[in-house]
């Protein structure tokens, strides 16, 4: 058995991303978000029901329990999955992480940070169980509560039992909202490395009796397989696979296919991304920016940083550019704006000086296939 995983922007992903900006901060953006958390949880099946009970009544965590959860989403939201945002993102027109206008004790609201996955597995069956449960157990030890709807088994309880339940069902929750978070981060993991074109993956299946994959995933610590796609020989067959390696569940969450798409995107490229180098630091992440000393060079870099930033410009989700604005703005970026202005003002006066602007007006007018921006 195969599954199937997305490498590019389906339908759904693109009507549910329609809106533009680099965040979502607003209130009314964020009980969007909300609303459309607990719409998705009042849909959850029980085979999602029977999953995620697996996972958190398990004494001990099982490698492949996200996979477990990850099927029974699969099965119950279908290609609605793909609008699911990818786990601890907040930025883009999509985020995991957002903000919520809250009421405090005194009528007075403010912000506060939320998260589609906390509102999400809270919302399902078994996690407003579980925060029910915890309300009641709050209003038993507060002598000024109602306590109408209070069991009479939580309301018997001495303090220091319903701390032992409290604590149990704090550890419950945290376990149901973790299992669909890694789940889901699973699933945007196997669609990046996926949209590799020169890299395989998938799972690592049982077979029955007659060799043929099933259903079912190994039971094994490193159930996910990853490879280099060999190509085709001269008759046009497929080379047999040859460097392949497999992965657990964590440390295929940590690979990274963008950067990986820098390099070549190869199979090589993507195990480089974690790679450890000299001393312990991470090979690609924190090697130094090859300097650039020729005009040359200069070219093919600009040209690159083009690309890219129209790729952001571009993208639907608006999830990079998001993260540029980010870091753009965050705390300690004066030499960064800095470089973004007096760059800016480098090339204003290459534009002037080579009348580069009324060379691109006319080439709007004439509607070059090499502009991108039309003239009205």
């Amino acid at each position: 058995m195969s599954f199937t995983f997305k490498t590019g922007t389906s339908a759904a992903t693109l009507a549910a991303n329609t809106e533009t900006g680099s965040s979502i901060n607003t209130d009314s953006e964020g009980e969007t978000q909300k609303a459309k958390a607990i719409a998705f949880a009042l849909q959850e099946s029980d085979e999602m029901s029977q999953a995620i009970n697996t996972v958190a009544n398990a004494k001990e965590d099982w490698q492949g329990g996200p996979i477990t959860v990850l099927f029974a989403l699969k099965s119950t939201y279908g290609e609605e999955i793909d609008t699911f945002p990818e786990p601890d993102s907040d930025t883009g027109n999509n985020p995991d992480k957002f903000k919520l206008s809250v009421e405090d004790a005194q009528g007075k609201s403010a912000m506060r940070p939320s998260s589609f996955y906390l509102i999400f597995s809270d919302a399902t069956k078994e996690g407003k169980a579980v925060c029910d449960e915890l309300a009641q157990i709050k209003r038993a030890g507060n002598l000024e509560a109602v306590k109408t709807d209070v069991p009479k088994s939580i309301l018997d309880m001495t303090k220091e039992q319903r701390d032992v339940r409290a604590n149990y069902l704090t550890g419950r929750r945290s376990t149901i909202r973790a299992s669909y978070k890694k789940a889901m981060a699973l699933y945007h993991q196997l669609n990046a490395v996926a949209s590799l074109t020169s890299v395989g993956v998938d799972f690592v299946w049982q077979t029955d009796e007659h060799g043929e994959d099933t259903n079912e995933v190994e039971n094994t610590t490193k159930p996910i397989m990853v490879w280099q796609m060999p190509g085709n020989d001269a008759q046009g067959n497929p080379r047999p696979i040859k460097d392949r390696e497999f992965f657990s569940i964590g440390s295929f969450l940590k690979l990274e296919p963008k950067k990986a798409q820098e390099n070549g995107g190869t199979f090589k490229a993507l195990k480089a991304t974690v790679a450890r180098a000299t001393g312990g630091a991470t090979g690609n992440k924190d090697a130094p920016v090859k300097p650039v000393k020729t005009a040359e060079t200069f070219v093919a870099q600009f040209v690159e940083l083009f690309r890219a930033m129209d790729e952001f410009q571009s993208d639907a989700d608006q999830k990079e550019m998001g993260k540029l604005m980010k870091l753009l703005n965050s705390k300690g970026s004066d030499e960064l704006k800095v470089s973004f202005v007096e760059f800016r003002n480098y090339l204003d006066d290459i534009c002037d000086e080579n009348k580069l602007s009324p060379w691109y007006a006319d080439l709007q007018a004439k509607r070059s296939p090499l502009v991108t921006r039309k003239a009205a």
